[in-house]
């Protein structure tokens, strides 16, 4: 092989590398950006644990390791023997979702980027 060939062949494009989340947080962020979304709303009930399972077909310990996760970061609150709820004090909408994308994904993103949305977002309410 020539070096032009072998340097191409060395540097040619790759799909970019997936960092994979463990299974509950997958969950765990699929529910929030649903909340965030509207199709949990504030208040409201969510499913149970056996339902949610059989819909992400996962065990029923990955569903409660999720609800832990949401809870702990004050998504959802549960109620002994009635369920868990969607936290009624929660503000959802595009920013939080922005906010929540940015910070989550990307914690080095932290900086004039996210602050310039949030202004835009104040300024227009």
């Amino acid at each position: 092989m020539d070096r032009k060939k072998l340097y191409n062949k060395r540097f040619e494009y790759k799909k970019p590398v997936f960092i994979p989340h463990c299974q509950y947080q997958v969950v765990a962020n699929d529910i929030i950006r649903k909340i965030h979304d509207g199709v949990y709303l504030p208040g409201e009930k969510l499913e149970g644990v056996r339902t949610l399972a059989a819909r992400y077909k996962k065990g029923r310990q990955i569903i409660l390791s999720a609800f832990n996760e949401l809870s702990r970061r004050g998504f959802v609150y549960s109620e002994a023997r009635r369920g868990v709820f969607v936290n009624s004090l929660l503000v959802t909408g595009r920013f939080y979702r922005l906010g929540f994308f940015f910070f989550y994904d990307n914690p080095a993103g932290s900086g004039m980027m996210i602050n310039s949305v949030f202004k835009e977002a104040l300024a227009r309410n």
